[in-house]
């Protein structure tokens, strides 16, 4: 009996000894995920023009004529300080910036406080430029995927301007910069 119980011993010190130092392997599974979204783009679909414009001088020291392009409508405005006979003799077009993209962001728009038209000597102003969005907090809706800024200013013309093509790409012109940041 003895030379039994010492099997069973033995064996108990086996069964110990393969649990302790064995290694037990098991295989677990970590999920991975990610979201992406569509890029944002801005397309500058059209620049802002006021046409050809026809202004009948008013003689020395007159008041300046200022023309309005709304950014809302489109339409230009004219201001006829002085009662001078303005119109356009070209179609008159607001500036565009189309913003695309599926997803669904508020954005803010700033933009230059004024811009210089040149005839490469002489220069006409753009102020009190606007944008048919709200400034700040406007949502851009991703179920529509698209959405326009239109911009749009008063252009002034003295009352001794010098007849010509005028442009913000002419020497000494400069251009409205529109700054949109995504939140």
């Amino acid at each position: 009996m003895m030379k039994r119980k010492h099997v069973h011993a033995g064996l108990a010190v086996l069964i110990v000894t393969s649990l302790v130092g064995s290694t037990a392997l098991a295989d677990v599974d970590i999920e991975v995920s990610a979201t992406l979204e569509n890029p944002i783009t801005e397309t500058k679909q059209t620049d802002m023009a006021f046409g050809t414009i026809g202004v009948s001088p008013t003689g020395t020291g007159g008041p300046d004529e200022v023309i309005t392009l709304e950014a809302t409508s489109g339409t230009p405005v004219f201001n006829n300080l002085h009662g001078s006979a303005v119109d356009t003799l070209g179609t008159a077009t607001v500036g565009n910036i189309e913003i695309a993209s599926t997803a669904t962001f508020q954005v803010d728009i700033s933009y230059s406080a004024s811009a210089t038209l040149s005839d490469g000597s002489n220069t006409l102003t753009l102020d009190n430029i606007t944008t048919n969005s709200t400034v700040s907090g406007y949502t851009h809706d991703g179920s529509v995927g698209t959405s326009n800024i239109y911009v749009g200013g008063d252009l002034t013309i003295p009352w001794d301007y010098v007849a010509g093509t005028y442009s913000t790409t002419n020497a000494g012109g400069s251009a409205i910069t529109v700054t949109i940041t995504y939140q």
